[in-house]
């Protein structure tokens, strides 16, 4: 976190780290949608059961609470080691 947040300094020196570092668990949803999808790949979902499943899991309470600005623990890490147990799992 520390590289990404030396990056987004050199990008934009006027922002607030703090600031920076609020935002990273909502951009962090993306990499766990990402892998939810690869998930759902492995397990052999057609896409007409992959659409609903992944917008199930992208409203999901979870990771409402998990992926919210300003979480300022690091729950949302872990999420993707869960979805990558279970990745690993199938076969």
């Amino acid at each position: 976190m520390a590289r990404l947040l030396k990056l987004g300094l050199l990008v934009s020196p006027a922002m607030q780290p703090m600031k920076f570092l609020a935002y990273i668990p909502a951009i962090w949803v993306l990499v766990n949608m990402a892998l939810f999808l690869a998930l759902a790949r492995r397990a052999r979902l057609t896409l007409p059961l992959a659409v609903p499943a992944a917008l199930a899991f992208a409203i999901l309470p979870l990771n409402q609470l998990l992926h919210g600005v300003g979480i300022s623990d690091h729950p949302y890490l872990a999420l993707p080691f869960v979805l990558l147990s279970a990745w690993s799992a199938i076969r």
